[in-house]
């Protein structure tokens, strides 16, 4: 399905199928507070997605949102496996054959190979990687272990994200 983008007025977020207050918000055990979609997984016209397809789900969320791991698992940070355009801040949790993919983190609160439980905090959200494209959010992908962003499924379900 083709997705219609909308640029809000005075602001460079990008918000599919109208503004951010049609859509609503979303809590997940990933992040805090509530928030609302800004990009989900798939096709997209968004103008950065030269292949047109988004790879995850983006939130808007204000620059400094913890952001807390969902699941148990292994942390890597700058894996090789994931691009500049996800920022220098950017980190993976490797859980049960998945990796559970983090972009655009302002701070990291973890190290690399840090085990993390569900609930421990990961981060903060930030603009790191996508300072001139849309403002602070955190861009979610869950692939299989040790693949690239071409093998990304969709993340909804391991977001666990429901309505505010």
């Amino acid at each position: 399905m083709h997705r219609q983008l909308r640029v809000l007025a005075g602001n460079r977020r990008f918000y599919l199928n109208g503004e951010a207050s049609q859509e609503g918000c979303f809590t997940s055990p990933w992040f805090g507070g509530s928030h609302p979609v800004m990009l989900s997984y798939g096709r997209t016209v968004a103008p950065w997605y030269a292949s047109h397809v988004h790879h995850g789900v983006d939130v808007d969320m204000p620059e400094g949102t913890p952001v807390r791991s969902g699941v148990a698992g292994t942390v890597h940070v700058r894996p090789s496996t994931m691009g500049a355009s996800y920022g220098s801040k950017r980190l993976l949790v490797r859980s049960d054959g998945r990796d559970h993919v983090i972009g655009h983190l302002g701070e990291l609160a973890v190290a690399d190979g840090q085990r993390v439980q569900p609930g421990d905090l990961l981060g903060r959200s930030g603009t790191n990687g996508c300072e001139q494209q849309d403002g602070p959010h955190l861009h979610f992908e869950v692939r299989p272990s040790g693949t690239g962003y071409q093998s990304a499924v969709d993340p909804w379900e391991s977001l666990r994200m429901s309505r505010a």
